[in-house]
């Protein structure tokens, strides 16, 4: 199965966590898949995640994993 995103904020670029949301929160939409890293370089985007989620949840979308999204009903 081929997964492609289509919000990527660019976590990987010396920003900060709040710029980071900003990015990512401009761009989000419903059915997105935002590509986030998880790397010792990009910290800050564990630090914008809680932000991020719950801005999204203002817009009432909800967030579920790639797992989730795969799995067979």
């Amino acid at each position: 199965t081929l997964i492609s995103w289509s919000n990527d904020p660019r976590d990987y670029d010396p920003i900060s966590a709040d710029e980071l949301t900003r990015r990512a929160a401009n761009r989000l939409a419903p059915r997105d898949i935002v590509l986030l890293h998880e790397r010792p370089e990009t910290a800050r985007t564990n630090d914008a995640l809680p932000a991020l989620l719950r801005i999204g949840q203002q817009r009432g979308l909800s967030f579920v994993s790639l797992t989730a999204i795969l799995s067979p009903e």
